[in-house]
Formats: structure tokens, C-alpha cells, sequence
């Protein structure tokens, strides 16, 4: 699966904050609606007229024309990070729900004390599971969030990860997050992997004395 317009959203992302607008109001609504094919997460991605409204409203990089599978992972992952935008907005710092190196995915779900340890698990395992479930439920825990950014690059390539066909990986790391992984001689890595890992190791770190020994079987997951 090419990974061109990943990177392409991820450089955008890098200079720029997604451009304020009444596209806000449509895209909030667009997590409640799970597509209804493969590599479709976001029904929305089947409505070009309404995702690439907004992306140019947002002054985002739109996705090339290419084969069917391809465009529904290029679609969904656009989708994925102007709805993120969306539901961190109203409760950002400043309004700006976007920031360069700001708290990665799996950080501000974990950070997130609204979203109980239960609701944070089973989204964790919808996404390991990439089921048709799964991106719709991790982009709504994000109404919980409070006072936080997040680093939209990193929204981008676990949309982009769980929408693809094959096993989840990717082969490059465009997010500036767990820059660790690409200084090895791996050569591909598993979003989900690390966002479940980056959940729990907050969420811990946040949680109280008596409940930070507690374990569950995700913090454990491998997705490859």
C-alpha cells in the first residue's frame, strides 16, 4: 500500500494548523457514522462532495486519484484527522486542537480521566482487532478529552494503519512520534502497537497508587 499521501498529510501537518471553519460543525457528526466497506472506517469517505469541501476548507492536502482500495485508505485517513480536529476543538488550549509534538493519540486517550478504564479498553481492542468499529469508537472517546492537543500526525497513521489491507504496518514513520523505531533495522512498524502502548503507560502514570499495579492483557498486544 503507498504511503506518498501520508506523508504528504503528515509535512502539511507539520507547518500548518487544519484552517478554522463552519466544516467543524459537519465533521463532528462523522465518527457516528462507521463506513460500510473494506478500508471504509468513516462512512464519509464515501461522500467526496462532503470530505473534500471540508479538507479545502481546512486547507488540507486532498489525496490523488488511484485505485478503489487505495483512495478508501487516502479518504478514510483525511477523515479521520479533520474529525479528530473537530471533537478536541471546542475544549483545546486556545482552540487549537492541532499541535506539532504536541501529546501523541494513545497519550491523550490515556490522559483522558472522563473515558473510563473500561471504555479506554474496549478501544483499545476494537482498534488492535481493526474492526469496522474501530476508528469510529477512538475518534468519539476523544469527546472526553479536556485542556489537551494532540499531534494530528499521529491520528493520521493509525487511521491510515487499521485501513489498510494487509497487517497494519507501515514502512515509514512520518508522525515525529516514537522516532526510536526508525533508527533501527526494522522495516515496517505497527501504529496500533504503539498508540495501545502509549495509552496505558499514561494512563497509569495518571492513575492512583492503588490502581498502577494493575495490568491488562493489551498493554501486551502485538499487532504483527
Amino acid at each position: 500500500m503507498d504511503e506518498t499521501y501520508l506523508g504528504d498529510l503528515c509535512r502539511h501537518l507539520t507547518e500548518h494548523h487544519p484552517r478554522h471553519g463552519h466544516w467543524t460543525v459537519r465533521a463532528l457528526r462523522w465518527p457516528r457514522e462507521h463506513g460500510d466497506r473494506q478500508g471504509v472506517f468513516l462512512r464519509v469517505a464515501n461522500d467526496p462532495l462532503q470530505l473534500y469541501g471540508a479538507a479545502t476548507e481546512a486547507d488540507l492536502p486532498l489525496p490523488p486519484d488511484t485505485e478503489v482500495q487505495q483512495q478508501a485508505v487516502y479518504d478514510t485517513t483525511l477523515a479521520a484527522v479533520l474529525a479528530a480536529s473537530a471533537l478536541l476543538k471546542p475544549h483545546a488550549p486556545n482552540g487549537l486542537a492541532h499541535h506539532v509534538d504536541g501529546p501523541d493519540i494513545g497519550q491523550v486517550l490515556g490522559a483522558a480521566r472522563q473515558l473510563s478504564d473500561v471504555s479506554l479498553e474496549i478501544t483499545l481492542k476494537e482498534l488492535v482487532a481493526r474492526s469496522r468499529h474501530s476508528l469510529t469508537r477512538l475518534l468519539l472517546s476523544l469527546e472526553q478529552a479536556r485542556n489537551t492537543h494532540v499531534d494530528l500526525r499521529t491520528v493520521a497513521a493509525v487511521a491510515y494503519a487499521i485501513s489498510t489491507r494487509g497487517d497494519g504496518s507501515l514502512s515509514t514513520n512520518p508522525t515525529g512520534h516514537w522516532t526510536a523505531l526508525t533508527s533501527t533495522t526494522d522495516s515496517r512498524w505497527y501504529p496500533v502497537s504503539y498508540v495501545v502502548r502509549s495509552a496505558w503507560r499514561t494512563r497509569h502514570a495518571h492513575a492512583p497508587a492503588a490502581n498502577v499495579g494493575q495490568e491488562n492483557d493489551e498493554t501486551h498486544v502485538s499487532v504483527a
